[in-house]
């Protein structure tokens, strides 16, 4: 008897461990994806001047999320629109938000604005979504160099 639950103890404990890294790796991947993601979706927005209506730029970036599988869910959207109502604007269907901050002109009166980019890590197992869904720590977020708007 005391081998069967000796046993026992040490399968539990193997599962666990097994679970353990495996979540460590699945959550590796995921936060590799959004990383992807939102450095290109950087790239994009300098590439266009932060044109973000282009019927081009939302084909680039509809063939990209397809591309690298970045698929993060609608609640993290969600939770970010309700902390800050009009400060982001999210573009549900490939799961990302970006919100743009207007700096001084330059000397020749040109305007130059900051893009913000939030993509976030998928996390789909509902008990670590409602403990931690809220935290920053699932959100990966950037910033692009100054873009200067042509009027």
């Amino acid at each position: 008897m005391k081998d069967s639950f000796g046993s026992v103890f040490n399968l539990t404990l193997l599962f666990a461990f097994i679970l353990v890294v495996s979540g460590f790796v699945l959550f590796g991947v995921n936060y590799y994806k959004a990383f992807q993601v939102k450095n290109n979706l950087l790239t994009l927005i300098e590439k266009y001047e932060g044109n973000v209506n282009n019927d081009k730029f939302k084909e680039k970036v509809e063939s990209l999320v397809n591309r690298v599988g970045y698929h993060p869910g609608q609640s993290a959207i969600d939770s970010l629109q309700n902390k800050n109502e009009n400060y982001w604007t999210c573009i549900d269907e490939e799961g990302w938000c970006y919100s743009y901050i207007n700096k001084s002109k330059w000397k020749d009166g040109q305007e130059t604005r900051y893009y913000d980019v939030v993509t976030f890590v998928s996390t789909d197992i509902p008990l670590v979504n409602r403990i931690m869904g809220a935290f920053k720590f699932f959100q990966v977020t950037g910033r692009t160099k100054p873009i200067i708007i042509r009027k």
